[in-house]
């Protein structure tokens, strides 16, 4: 005893009071002491002997260890007394240390766990009882430890993260689950729920409750444990039949409890008890009793959270407990009726914000419309109005949050949360809500009318009533959504408009995001409600959006006469600006940040009819191509709203384009540093979205347009080419003048490149005046000093255009003439210069061969069908030039990277539009090279971080481009594929192998004779292989990324030419065959599906190709046990159960000997009788009605058995 308090003395010292040596001495002997066998009457005299905290710490976890691994030996007698002796330890001792205690207490609840499974409950409910007489005592010491026992229990039957590893089956520790939350987790509840009601009548008879926090005492430590106890049970995962099938059907089975470890990372599970607690769901003072303890200690968040959380719970209850029509709605409405009480009589505090948003939210998404329109009285219309009440009372304050530096901005989250509920609201009352506008809600509601779906509406005026509810609901959320969109529009607006504090100069600093990508979301929606209401909404943006332009101009030409104004006068109206271009942006487009065309929302263009009878054309055409001049009536009240002259859409739409103007006069009269570059990033990123939605609009979209739409935005409409014109000269203006503004750089090529990916567009923007000048000046060398992905996005942009003119060949020669010859010419006059291989090195060389290759890939990302041969015909001089460059420069990593990026993307893009020919000059370029790449790596080692990380980018570059060059075959088998599916029977095409469709590319195109000696794609990436192999340490495939492109490569490679890799040297296979064997227990699930792919293709191949006696068989062989291995050990993740199924398939096929050998060492091994039974059973029951060939219906029949296998055995096998 001595020794041990010695040395846990030692361990827990202070580091500058013993040695490292003393240290080590002291871990040994308890090392050695959490080895002893029957270590009972040890751990007992150590229990009762020492007074030493960590020695009885180490005495209770090895009592713990004990029980568990010693179960079986312990009699019925022996087992008794050890709980009755720990339960009286721990009552006798109440000042233990906590973790002591609570050791110990986790040790009963192991041996309660235990005898459960055998005595179905006795000894637990013997328990159960001792520890509510517990409770009841007087002594807050006692009902403390009672708490803790039951926390204790139902944490080890909750069968989470958190549970003990007893030793048993999951089967047994799910049937212990489910025989104990059917029967003493409700009376647990039952009893808590009692004692919570005690509660709070002393917490009210205190005088403390609801006024602020509750002071320490034995009063408020035993409502907190007892909230505790209420919320765990609350947050149970509830064990159904519907879980269990959803678990079953999703390869959950083999490990149900990730079911509550992802709801314990995530959010907690919905309340779905089972049937037995019909009764007490049904009870009205169930509820009644959590909002009022909730009610009592709001003000004291140690308790608070717990009991808002519990209410979070009660919103989400279905399941079998409320089958029923009725039963729904009448716990709904009690439960609304409590909740609006509780929210009459409280102010929310940003700690409770979220929680309450959470109630709301889980009430629409588990009480469908059928029941909502089934409430008494004005619940329905209250409950709208409180959702969307707190939505504008969330958006002020979380705009005042907007810019802090609080980790945690709680009435943010929440006013997300309720924005996402108020769009289900709007979902279920207007039929104009596009439904993909709601992807962040649940989809537990439907989208099917109220009326039909209620069980009552057979009933004539029940429809009648039903209908006018809807339609006055119709009403009410148009009136709040437009209240909603006013207050989120005033809350990011400067007084005296909005309610926005003012910006002080020290404020302004640069964000990591910008605001649009932060709070794309909200936008998004807010966007949508200002839908709701566009007659409103729209006018009010037109308004702000013309009197901050013009303020704007006041300032600059201020600004240009020298006169002063207040710098945080100038940064409110830049956030001001910002914040309304994002606004409008989101409420006259939809969401799409993508290239093609969008459509102009419905209420958008139903507003624009409806104003045509009084819309002058001519006027709205006349100021939408005035973007200098502001409109003549800006100043007249009610001009924008009362019966307008000009098309308000379109009004609207110029405004974006008076700014930009705004800018241009700015640029001009040199007053860049005064503009703001966020403002302007926003403006070309609107620009972006009004091109793809309104320029060139499709007519064929649309049953009906308004002829100012038309004139301005149609098809072949001159206001539809001046604007693509005018938006062509503002990419051109802002390239040449804010290249040192990189956000603006990037979304100004990114407004090119949407406007010529277009080919309609393309076609207007080729003959425009304004492309000239963009060619121009990329190449005039102005824009040397972009950024990479913005020189390749210009390139890209440009090279998009010879696609729009589509087969007019002459045509597009001469956009290549102008776009792509002077960007080769200055090329290749670089590399003929006398002095550039002596010079190469020099920096200014360098920046211009980089500055070429991104010019380079931006013309190969600029292909399309039409363009990729006449392209690579111009560049292939440049490709085969590369060659040299990459011997030149093998030392600089972003060059070789850049080189590798070109002819990455060329296989990747162009190679399967090219001729046999040009296929050819690719691929041999590709082992040029590869060669040379060779040449520089092999046998290089670099020692520091930086150089590994230039190895390994090159690394990806190289496996990227080698699975490129394979595309053109993969486009080829599976074109083949197609036309024998249209050509032949399902009949003929069961005898085809995959081999058999996928032929070299060279035979995909008429033969000629200077063709015979080309480049299989195959040989390439096998050469490539050769290099890249001996490079792939295990450590450098611990970097995600290159691992992924590692085990994508050779899996490419195995599926498309299984023969080579057949073919390969025996120390290549084996060392592949390795990367393999790690792949499936080393790395990720995505790694481990792709290396499970790859052993089923080898091995099918070899099955059938190789021979029983094949070198590849015999290196394959050590798979079965390996890959069985990972299955009985639950290391295959359920989403690979096909990967995996089809790998063990043919591996048996290929080893039936092996395996029978195997099953019959894995049946033999278990000492259980039942086990061992079930376990041949099921494997027997595995390969039943399917034929060991290979074949794919069988294959297909294994699977299914594989299926039922993994259900079965991983329940009754595996332990935790």
């Amino acid at each position: 005893m001595d020794r041990l308090e010695k040395a846990a003395d030692v361990m827990m010292a202070p580091p500058d009071v013993v040695t490292s040596e003393q240290r080590h001495e002291a871990e040994q002997v308890f090392l050695q002491l959490r080895q002893t066998k029957s270590p009972f009457n040890l751990c007992r005299e150590i229990l009762e002997t020492s007074q030493v905290p960590y020695l009885l710490f180490e005495a209770a976890s090895l009592l713990r260890v004990g029980i568990i691994r010693e179960w079986n030996e312990l009699t019925s007698e022996d087992k008794l007394q050890l709980r009755q002796y720990v339960l009286q330890y721990v009552l006798a001792r109440p000042r233990q240390p906590h973790y002591v205690r609570e050791t110990l207490v986790q040790v009963m609840a192991i041996m309660v766990k235990r005898a459960s499974v055998d005595d179905g409950g006795k000894e637990r409910g013997a328990l159960i009882a001792e520890v509510e007489q517990l409770i009841q005592n007087p002594d807050n010491s006692m009902r403390l430890m009672g708490c803790s026992v039951l926390n204790a229990l139902m944490q080890e039957y909750a069968v989470t993260v958190k549970s003990t590893d007893v030793g048993i089956t999951w089967e047994t520790h799910f049937k212990a689950k489910k025989q104990f939350e059917g029967t003493d987790l409700r009376r647990i509840f039952h009893f808590v729920l009692g004692l919570l009601k005690e509660g709070a009548h002393s917490l009210e008879a205190s005088g403390q409750a609801g006024r602020g926090e509750i002071p320490d005492g034995d009063l408020k430590t035993t409502v907190l444990r007892l909230i505790m106890l209420a919320e765990g049970t609350l947050t149970w995962t509830f064990i159904s039949l519907h879980y269990i099938l959803c678990c079953y059907f999703w390869s959950h089975f083999i490990l149900l409890c990730s079911v509550s470890l992802m709801f314990e990372h995530d959010q907690n599970p919905p309340l779905r008890p089972g049937s037995q607690w019909e009764q007490t769901f049904k009870d009205p003072s169930l509820v009644q009793v959590f909002f009022k303890i909730y009610w009592l200690v709001r003000r004291d968040w140690t308790l608070g959270h717990h009991a808002l959380n519990c209410l979070v719970q009660l919103a989400s209850l279905h399941g079998v407990v409320i089958v029923n029509h009725a039963a729904k709605t009448d716990y709904i409405a009690h439960f609304l009726t409590c909740l609006f009480s509780l929210l009459s009589n409280i102010e929310v505090q940003e700690c409770e914000a979220l929680g309450i948003s959470h109630i709301f939210r889980k009430v629409l998404q588990f009480f469908p419309p059928s029941i909502l329109v089934a409430l008494p009285g004005d619940l329905l219309p209250s409950l709208v109005d409180h959702i969307a009440s707190l939505t504008c009372q969330f958006a002020q304050l979380s705009a005042k949050e907007e810019g802090t530096d609080k980790e945690d901005q709680m009435y943010m989250e929440a006013f997300e949360v309720l924005l996402q509920t108020w769009s289900v609201v709007l979902q279920e009352t207007s039929s104009r809500v596009p439904y993909t506008s709601f992807t962040i809600v649940s989809a537990a509601v439907g989208l099917s009318s109220p009326t039909s779906s209620s069980p009552n509406n057979n009933n004539e005026s029940s429809n009648n009533g039903n209908s006018d509810l809807l339609a006055s609901l119709k009403v009410k959320t148009k009136q709040h959504s437009t209240v909603i969109f006013d207050t989120y529009l005033k809350s990011h607006l400067a007084p005296p408009e909005g309610t926005r504090r003012q910006l002080e100069n020290e404020e302004i600093t640069e964000a990591e995001q910008s605001d649009r990508v932060l709070y794309m979301d909200q936008l998004l929606l807010i966007g949508v409600c200002a839908r709701e209401n566009v007659e409103h909404c729209v006018p009010i943006l037109t308004e702000l959006l013309e009197q901050r332009v013009t303020m704007l101009r006041s300032y600059l030409g201020q600004a240009l006469q020298q006169q002063q104004t207040q710098q945080h006068l100038i940064d409110n109206l830049y956030e001001d600006l910002n914040w309304l271009l994002l606004i409008t942006c989101n409420v006259i487009t939809t969401d799409g940040d993508g290239g093609d065309s969008l459509v102009i929302p419905p209420e958008l263009v139903l507003y624009s009819i409806a104003s045509s009878p009084h819309t002058d054309v001519q006027a709205t055409l006349a100021l939408l191509a005035a973007p200098h001049t502001m409109p003549a009536d800006m100043n007249v009240p009610s001009a924008v709203t009362d019966k307008p002259s000009i098309d308000p859409v379109i009004r609207l739409v110029s405004c974006m384009l008076r700014l930009c103007e705004t800018e241009v006069e700015a640029l001009k009269a040199n007053l860049l540093q005064l503009l703001s570059p966020e403002v302007s990033s926003t403006l070309m990123w609107f620009l972006k979205r009004i091109c793809a939605t309104y320029a060139l609009l499709a007519e064929s979209n649309y049953s009906e347009l308004s002829p100012a739409l038309v004139y301005a935005f149609g098809r072949d409409s001159e206001g539809n080419a001046w604007m693509l014109n005018y938006l062509l000269s503002c990419v051109e203006r802002t390239l040449r003048l804010r290249t040192a503004e990189p956000a603006l750089v990037a979304d100004t090529v990114a407004l090119l490149i949407s406007m010529a990916e277009n080919k309609t567009r393309g076609q207007v923007l080729v003959k425009s005046k304004s492309l000239i000048e963009v060619v121009q000046l990329q190449q005039s060398g102005h824009l040397a000093a972009l950024s990479s992905s913005a020189s390749r996005g210009l390139m890209q942009g440009l090279v998009l255009m010879a696609g729009a003119v589509g087969s007019d060949d002459g045509a597009r020669e001469e956009v290549f003439q102008h776009v792509l010859q002077p960007v080769l010419q200055s090329f290749q006059t670089l590399l003929d210069s006398p002095d550039f291989s002596k010079n190469y090195q020099l920096e200014t060389n360098r920046k211009q061969i980089l500055h070429h290759l991104d010019n380079f890939i931006g013309s190969i990302l600029g292909v399309v069908r039409t363009t990729a041969s006449p392209l690579f015909e111009c560049i292939a001089p440049c490709l085969a030039a590369m060659v040299r460059l990459m011997d030149l420069y093998h030392n600089y990593s972003e060059v070789v990277e850049s080189i590798l990026e070109v002819y990455m993307e060329a296989g990747r893009r162009v190679l399967c539009y090219l001729s046999a020919a040009a296929s050819k000059q690719l691929y041999e370029g590709a082992v040029s090279i590869v060669k040379v790449y060779a040449k520089h790596n092999i046998g290089r080692r670099t020692i520091n971080s930086e150089g590994e990380k230039d190895q390994w980018r090159d690394l990806q570059l190289l496996m990227e481009l080698l699975t490129s060059l394979l595309s053109k075959v993969r486009e080829a088998g599976v074109g083949l594929l197609n036309f024998g599916l249209q050509c032949t029977s399902a009949k003929d095409i069961a005898g085809w192998s995959f081999e058999s469709l996928i032929v070299d590319f060279i035979d995909l195109f008429p033969s000629e004779d200077t063709e015979s000696e080309a480049v299989a794609a195959a040989d390439v990436c096998l050469y490539g292989l050769n290099i890249i192999m001996p490079l792939m340490t295990k450590e450098l495939l611990q970097i995600p990324t290159l691992c992924s492109h590692y085990y994508k490569m050779v899996l490419f490679l195995a599926e498309l030419y299984p023969s080579k890799i057949l073919e390969l040297p025996s120390d290549l296979l084996k060392n592949l065959l390795y990367s393999i064997e790690i792949g499936l227990t080393s790395f990720g699930m995505d790694v481990t599906s792709y290396s499970f792919d790859f052993l089923y293709v080898l091995a099918s191949h070899a099955l059938k190709h190789g021979g029983p006696d094949s070198e590849v068989l015999h290196m394959l062989r050590p798979f079965l046990k390996l890959v069985l291995d990972l299955i009985l050990s639950q290391q295959v993740n359920s989403d690979m159960l096909q990967a995996t199924s089809a790998s063990l398939y043919v591996l048996i096929c290929a080893f039936q000997s092996e395996y029978q050998e195997l099953v019959n060492q894995l049946i033999a091994a278990q000492e259980d009788p039942t086990v061992k039974s079930r376990l041949a059973q099921a494997f027997t029951h595995l390969t039943d009605k399917v034929q060991l060939n290979g074949d794919r219906v069988h294959k297909f029949l294994f699977r299914n058995n594989f299926e039922e296998f993994i259900a079965n055995v991983r329940g009754f096998l595996l332990v935790k």
